[in-house]
């Protein structure tokens, strides 16, 4: 049984109810179970595009029951007064249980009991009603990392034997598709024989590399916010994130200039790639996924062309129904 929780709106207000609080009293606290949902989606929202929305898990119901306590009917008409304006309908309240947070949206305005057993000059019952879009417990804790640690990727020499007729250019380094570079672009082939007196020989262009952990102890996956920043021109962009072993690719191709943020969000209901404020969602190449934070150790890297140095923000966003337009 829930004998002890508490309340936090978006201004980081927190109301405690519990057995033990002097102003509000928890009586009940019910936010249903989380339910598989059996469909999905679809609405399109250009005449040469589709998108499509993927609901795993339905919302859930929430219901919370409490007393407000107070010394007199003036004490609890000001308490009940400041719970109401607490409680904004439609706006994002987290419920904070065991380390823990669910967040709901309140569906109608604060009820407050009309009887004189229920409201009376020592105490008021009241109810909260909403309904929870995302049906997910969090860790209480914000889910972002920057990139911590960036690894610089160059050319290393090459050794030919003067047998060596063929050799493969690519976007990358000449040893395309192995390593750092199984992004590579194979550009164009052309014979070449070299001397073996020559000690090393350069192809390409310099990619980079960075990466980050975020260790994400929620239960479902969930959409994401890639904010992205280079102190120079960046020429293709590649995200490659690891879970479990198993490795999901987004790339984009194309050329953005320095200082300006790309933004790839892929929340649902969004699903977009921004620079600088235009959309860009027409560069991401064939085949790419749209990244989601899944429960435990993901590990992002970032690929990148350029000669400058990236900056990676990574935050996850409640998806608000109200936000999504179709």
């Amino acid at each position: 049984m829930v004998t002890d929780i508490q309340l936090q709106n978006g201004s980081s207000e927190i109301i405690s109810l519990g057995a033990r609080e002097n102003d509000y009293v928890l009586d009940s606290a019910d936010w249903d179970v989380a339910k598989v949902s059996t469909g999905t989606n679809f609405y399109f929202p250009t005449d040469d595009s589709e998108r499509a929305l993927y609901h795993d898990w339905q919302p859930r119901p929430v219901s919370i029951i409490g007393w407000v306590i107070g010394e007199s009917e003036a004490d609890i008409e000001v308490k009940c007064r400041q719970l109401e304006a607490f409680i904004g309908l439609q706006e994002a309240i987290k419920i904070l249980y065991n380390g823990y947070y669910l967040t709901f949206y309140p569906t109608k305005n604060v009820k407050f009991a009309i009887t004189e057993q229920d409201n009376n000059e020592v105490l008021c019952k009241f109810q909260i009603e909403g309904i929870a879009l995302d049906p997910m417990w969090y860790n209480n804790t914000t889910v972002e990392s920057r990139n911590f640690h960036e690894v610089p990727m160059f050319f290393f020499p090459l050794w030919f034997h003067p047998d060596d007729q063929r050799v493969v250019f690519g976007q990358q380094r000449s040893d395309v598709g192995a390593g750092n570079n199984r992004h590579a672009v194979p550009m164009f082939h052309f014979p070449l024989t070299l001397n073996e007196e020559i000690p090393a020989a350069v192809f390409g262009e310099t990619f980079q590399s960075t990466y980050n952990f975020i260790d994400y102890e929620g239960v479902l996956s969930t959409g994401i916010v890639f904010r992205i920043l280079s102190t120079d021109v960046i020429r293709s962009l590649t995200i490659e994130q690891e879970h479990n072993g198993i490795i999901h690719t987004f790339t984009l191709i194309g050329e953005y200039p320095a200082d300006t943020e790309i933004i790839i969000d892929t929340r649902e209901g969004f699903n977009t790639v921004t620079v600088g404020g235009i959309d860009r969602t027409a560069d991401i190449a064939d085949g790419s996924e749209w990244l989601r934070l899944r429960p435990g150790l993901n590990i992002f890297t970032y690929f990148f062309n350029s000669d400058g140095q990236l900056d990676v923000l990574v935050e996850t966003k409640q998806t608000d129904l109200f936000e999504v337009q179709t």
